[in-house]
């Protein structure tokens, strides 16, 4: 028996074999089957979703749970180490002795070690809040343009690279405040995203409806107008969302040479 194949409006294909269909006689549990994933692939075409396979529902998943996790990390090393430094003057406290990044005179702990503990460490109050949130709303891009593998280079990535290009700035413009927080690697994630889905919108504070690649173009141009006034955190930042897009060429550029 011949196959039979809808089209709608060019974006959904979907494709059903007849060929055992004698074979089947009144079997119902195949029909309801077939009824019910038709019904699914209807759904998602008018509410304008993608259709997602069972290895990227796992994926979504798996990146679900280490943005939580990590999430997680980043509330309780921050109120911890707050409670630690409860009473002590804020450039004697342990988050700024050990555990953020820069050649600050109060730092006792390696550079290394620095660039694995900075993106943990946050100010309770709006500068958690926002990169929880943004990390959330990062997440659920980020499952539908790549996997955890990825995911987790994207944060690494844009914590190393971001961060040595903050200590290079800072030490050329003789900066002493250190850096904490994960905005670097958020950066990164924007900047990916923007090339893998420029097109998708967001809301933009909750109100407005803005295309991805726009949001990373204008967070690019306001830390381009920063750089004079506060020239290591903008080059971090910058820096961030540079690899974030580098990344982004490059994985596009290898999946179409070979087919990874």
């Amino acid at each position: 028996m011949p196959s039979y194949q809808v089209l709608f409006s060019g974006s959904l294909e979907c494709k059903h074999r007849w060929s055992n269909w004698s074979s089947l006689g009144t079997d119902h549990s195949f029909r309801r089957t077939v009824s019910e994933a038709t019904a699914s692939e209807m759904t998602d075409y008018y509410l304008d979703r993608p259709r997602r396979t069972t290895t990227q529902d796992q994926s979504g998943r798996q990146i679900a749970q280490f943005s939580f996790v990590l999430g997680l990390l980043w509330v309780i090393a921050s109120i911890a180490l707050a409670i630690a430094g409860r009473g002590q003057p804020a450039d004697e406290q342990l988050a700024v002795t050990w555990f953020a990044l820069g050649n600050h005179p109060q730092s006792s702990s390696p550079m290394l070690l620095q660039l694995l503990t900075y993106p943990f460490i946050h100010d309770l109050g709006i500068h958690l809040i926002f990169s929880v949130i943004g990390l959330r709303n990062l997440t659920q891009i980020g499952q539908l343009c790549t996997n955890l593998d990825g995911f987790i280079r994207l944060y690494v990535f844009g914590t190393v690279f971001g961060g040595l290009a903050f200590v290079r700035v800072a030490e050329i413009t003789s900066l002493e405040t250190p850096l904490i927080g994960a905005t670097l690697a958020l950066h990164t994630m924007i900047g990916a995203f923007a090339v893998f889905k420029p097109n998708m919108t967001v809301k933009l504070f909750f109100l407005f409806d803005v295309r991805l690649v726009w949001i990373a173009i204008g967070i690019g141009s306001i830390w381009i107008l920063l750089l004079r006034g506060n020239a290591a955190f903008a080059a971090g930042q910058l820096t961030g969302l540079g690899t974030g897009v580098l990344y982004a060429l490059v994985d596009r550029f290898l999946r179409g040479r070979f087919g990874q």
